[in-house]
């Protein structure tokens, strides 16, 4: 069973369905993955992303291998492991290089949002105060100035 139409309504209904696909293609260039658009070749960049904890204190202790055991509030120390709790398509390694087939900016854009998923589900880690990222990127082959973001917990 089918829609049925009349020859206007046909034509309404593709004149919408048309319209809202050129809305699509136009504005994906807003986009950070620049879905709905026309992309012949990925970019052949890569990102690598360092993450830190702000303590206290203020210093930053870095988190090394993705693996980190702060103490807990209620006094015994909580692991944590970045890889079990990022999932793709974030970068799911620390220190590693990972491709950014949709471009850096959509990469740092995951990284972004894969630490302020964790800074908001680690509540047993009552020592950091922020998660710091510094993000090394190459943009196709060249490489640009480092991306660095604090998200506070």
């Amino acid at each position: 069973m089918g829609l049925d139409l009349t020859t206007r309504g046909r034509a309404v209904f593709c004149a919408l369905f048309f319209g809202s696909e050129i809305v699509l293609f136009a504005t994906a260039g807003l986009r950070t993955d620049r879905s709905y658009g026309f992309r012949m070749f990925p970019e052949a960049s890569t990102i690598t992303v360092h993450v830190s904890r702000r303590l206290r204190d203020g210093s930053v202790a870095p988190i090394v291998g993705g693996t980190w055991t702060p103490r807990g509030c209620d006094g015994p120390p909580h692991p944590f492991v970045w890889g079990k709790m990022v999932r793709f398509p974030a970068p799911g390694k620390l220190d590693a290089l990972v491709g950014a087939p949709y471009g850096v900016d959509n990469e740092v854009q995951r990284a972004h949002d894969a630490l302020a998923w964790v800074a908001a589900h680690t509540p047993e880690d009552c020592e950091t105060r922020a998660l710091v990222a510094h993000v090394e990127a190459v943009r196709n082959g060249r490489p640009i100035a480092p991306i660095d973001f604090e998200v506070p917990r």
